[in-house]
């Protein structure tokens, strides 16, 4: 559970929900950054306690396996790999929550599978990725988003008016931060004055380089564990007075920087779920531009964003080899884009609050709801 990681959300906001239904949640991990509510962290408080005793229950100098009397959730990435927690807990029955951006799914893969009785996948691609390998047993569950935090009404950060675009999602090669860089460079020529905004504080980022021709280098780590985003943009060419860095903001503040912003831009390669950043920057209302491929499809309908259809080829990197379903936008196609609803801003009014309707449907409870129906069939 955390306030600033994808997977830390997700785990978050499953738990209040699983409470809700008076459901009580074990988490065995403890909590990275949580900073909710005070009701809402009153409502956790349970939970956050049993947490307190988990570790004690598992045993780090043997290979034992504590058996839990009630279904577990494990959280799965690429190759359907685990934790070394979960790797040390049995559920009755085990369920995994997959998101994957490697395509790869050979013997191994499949063997790992065979723990689960179930696994939830994190977008239709990864249900589709993981059914072609040969595992059946999957049901695709997308997560959900906070709508009573992310929705049109409510306050908003002052940007002073400028055209702010807002890029967000921690800082790595899948996310494609470096062809948001080469779209906006376009975008000053025309639009000088514009903002960019990013919120791409990583903990832990890409030790290999990129294999891209937008950007050169890679942000130094500081001291604290931030990146140098700044002194790295401005290398590739956006001034210091064209760019902010919004370090890691709370999924609380998101919501007030989604109101103030003009334009969400997205050129994600790959996503294994539906990409949570885009997910509340669309039901915050704020007009998105987003590459059509992988998670993001989930996310897509008739004039909800400014999809980037033309999808060229990505570059395997040393992390992710099998990526022949990740996309590649054109860095002048999102630059079009950018100028389009600068030029046209009724037109970008009428795509953000559809983007809004179309997320208002994508609730937490309803979501959460989904996963259970889905847990309950098979116990």
């Amino acid at each position: 559970m955390s306030s600033r990681t994808g997977w830390g959300v997700f785990g978050a906001n499953l738990a209040l929900e699983l409470t809700a239904r008076g459901i009580l949640p074990v988490p065995f991990i403890e909590p990275l950054d949580l900073d909710l509510p005070p009701e809402k962290m009153a409502t956790l408080a349970p939970a956050l306690k049993l947490q307190k005793q988990a570790p004690a229950m598992i045993s780090p100098e043997t290979d034992r396996v504590l058996t839990c009397p009630y279904p577990l959730l494990h959280a799965l990435g690429n190759g359907l790999t685990t934790t070394k927690v979960s790797r040390k807990l049995s559920g009755q029955p085990d369920i995994g929550m997959v998101f994957m951006e490697d395509g790869r799914i050979d013997d191994i893969v499949r063997k790992r599978a065979e723990r689960y009785r179930l696994i939830l996948a994190g977008s239709q691609w990864n249900a589709d990725l993981l059914r072609a390998g040969g595992i059946d047993h999957v049901q695709a569950c997308p997560q959900g988003v906070d709508t009573a935090l992310f929705s049109p009404d409510g306050p908003a950060r002052d940007f002073d008016g400028r055209f702010t675009v807002f890029s967000g999602g921690k800082l790595e090669y899948r996310k494609g931060q470096d062809i948001v860089i080469a779209a906006f460079r376009r975008l000053l020529e025309h639009q000088p004055d514009a903002l960019l905004a990013a919120a791409w504080h990583n903990y832990w980022p890409d030790p290999a380089p990129w294999p891209s021709a937008h950007v050169t280098g890679q942000p130094r780590q500081g001291d604290d564990r931030r990146l140098q985003l700044a002194e790295w943009v401005a290398a590739n060419g956006i001034p210091a007075r064209n760019f902010l860095d919004l370090g890691a903001p709370t999924n609380a503040e998101m919501a007030t920087i989604f109101r103030g912003a003009t334009l969400g831009l997205f050129t994600n390669r790959a996503e294994g779920g539906t990409n949570l950043v885009a997910m509340e920057a669309m039901a915050s209302g704020l007009p998105a531009i987003l590459s059509a491929n992988t998670g993001h499809l989930d996310l897509i309908s008739a004039g909800n964003c400014y999809p980037l259809t033309e999808q060229g080829s990505a570059a395997a990197t040393a992390d992710f080899v099998a990526v022949d379903d990740w996309g590649e936008s054109d860095p002048e196609a999102a630059a079009v884009l950018l100028r389009q609803a600068h030029d046209n801003p009724s037109e970008a009014t009428r795509i953000g609050l559809a983007g809004s309707r179309s997320l208002q449907q994508w609730s937490w409870h309803d979501r959460i709801g989904h996963m259970l129906e889905l847990i309950q069939e098979i116990t």
